[in-house]
């Protein structure tokens, strides 16, 4: 949306799912400390509850698209507690008065909203960024699939390697001891043996282990 000239702001569920935070804005960081010097707020800290808050209780709950024009109310209360001039004053500086906001949903469940802001924005836009959310979404879905695979890849090489190592440290402390030694498994399989019993056994390691 920057690079046409409409700026966006992703909304994130907190911990909770009882409050709204920015997790992306695509204002300039000067505009974005401006609005923290008016607030005396960071972005990071910021968050406001949405419940009984049109139109996001409504994007979160029912998955609809909403377009709206009142953007001083909305902001008003997001912001409660700031005058009117300081409210009139961010929206001056974050240069827009008309939003567009659209649920991301993942596995069926609202997880934020997409927030596109522009003075020239009408009504009949919000089918296309609604289907822009819904693809938002679906790439979001896929990567956090692919991240839960990895994960899971990863989790099962380094319990691959662990079980590598422990094997490696029990065959040595097994081949340290001089007398035929081997160690018998919960299913009667040998688990390991050392050099002395595979020579008077006359079977290889191979032949031996797991048999």
């Amino acid at each position: 949306f920057t690079e046409i000239g409409i700026s966006s702001v992703f909304l994130l569920l907190e911990e909770g799912e009882t409050k709204l935070r920015p997790a992306y804005l695509s204002h300039s960081r000067k505009v974005i400390r401006a609005v923290e010097k008016i607030t005396k707020v960071s972005r990071d800290d910021f968050s406001f509850p949405f419940e009984g808050f049109h139109p996001f209780e409504q994007i979160i709950h029912e998955k609809k698209t909403f377009f709206e024009t009142e953007l001083d109310t909305i902001a008003s209360r997001a912001m409660p507690g700031l005058p009117q001039d300081a409210v009139k004053e961010i929206l001056r500086l974050m240069g827009f008065t008309r939003m567009i906001g659209a649920p991301i949903i993942m596995e069926n469940t609202s997880i934020g909203i997409l927030c596109v802001l522009d003075d020239n924005l009408l009504e009949k836009d919000t089918a296309a960024i609604s289907f822009f959310a819904q693809q938002l979404s679906s790439a979001l879905e896929k990567a956090t699939l692919l991240e839960r695979a990895r994960a899971e890849v990863l989790q099962r090489t380094r319990a691959e390697l662990a079980l590598q190592e422990s094997e490696a440290r029990l065959q040595s402390l097994i081949n340290a001891i001089p007398e035929p030694t081997f160690m018998i498994g919960p299913k009667n399989q040998v688990l390991a043996a050392n050099q002395s019993f595979l020579t008077r056994s006359g079977n290889t390691s191979q032949e031996t282990l797991n048999h």
